[in-house]
């Protein structure tokens, strides 16, 4: 389930961008963040709403796939400013997975770039960008 992030916020006792970054929540917050910009993001181009959740087994877990045909993008989002390798290991793993992942994205508060083995990463304020 997804709630407004703002009464998330307010429910939590959050009053000021301080308390966010020092909530134990905090990374559940912007990855529920994410998931309603990229939601907002196909309803505004009149799509219907097509993101999953995916957990394996194993542990391995990715935020959202999404289907676009007959491939699969795949987005996860780490409240992380500083890139770290290990962001992007469930992001390796689906596209090994899934051989039909055509894309993946990373969704931090760091710099932008994209890596060779298709994954990009992003800033949040960049996450339109990847439904338009």
């Amino acid at each position: 389930y997804f709630i407004d992030t703002g009464l998330l916020a307010f429910l939590l006792g959050i009053e000021n961008t301080t308390q966010v970054s020092r909530d134990p929540l905090v990374g559940q917050l912007f990855e529920n963040l994410v998931v309603l910009e990229c939601l907002k993001s196909q309803a505004n181009q009149g799509k219907v709403s097509n993101l999953y959740f995916y957990r394996d087994s194993q542990g391995n877990e990715v935020d959202l796939l999404v289907p676009i045909g007959r491939s699969l993008m795949a987005i996860e989002a780490k409240f992380s400013a500083t890139y770290n390798p290990a962001l992007l290991k469930s992001l390796k793993k689906i596209t090994q997975l899934a051989d039909k992942t055509t894309h993946a994205y990373l969704v931090y508060n760091g710099d932008c770039f994209e890596f060779s083995e298709a994954i990009t990463a992003l800033t949040f304020n960049q996450v339109k960008k990847i439904f338009s």
